[in-house]
């Protein structure tokens, strides 16, 4: 008969059950501040992240409400511009096509 050589065990099962000695061995109190510590940890790093992505919307919308007022003004000096045209020409002229608003573009 041939004898057997005794195997290691699989290199998976070796971690496993060093990860579970490694767990086992220490204290409450350690056990406990892991088990604190890794989600207050996430909470953290979630948290200054969503106040990064505030900031830059915040900075961004600044932007676009200033652009909208611009745009806004430009509008209206326009229709100004537009208003004053036409009574200048109905002015000189008594032509009442002057007074129709301006098609728009």
């Amino acid at each position: 008969m041939r004898s057997r050589k005794a195997s290691s065990p699989p290199l998976g099962a070796v971690q496993a059950g060093g990860l579970r000695r490694w767990w086992l061995d220490r204290s409450l109190r350690t056990k406990g501040l892991i088990v604190v510590a890794v989600p207050l940890i996430a909470l953290l790093g979630i948290t200054s992240a969503n106040l990064l992505l505030q900031q830059d919307e915040s900075s961004q919308r600044a932007v676009s409400v200033n652009a909208h007022a611009l745009d806004s003004t430009a509008a209206q000096v326009l229709a100004d511009v537009n208003g004053e045209t036409g009574i200048r020409g109905y002015a000189e002229t008594r032509d009442p096509t002057f007074l129709d608003p301006a098609p728009s573009c």
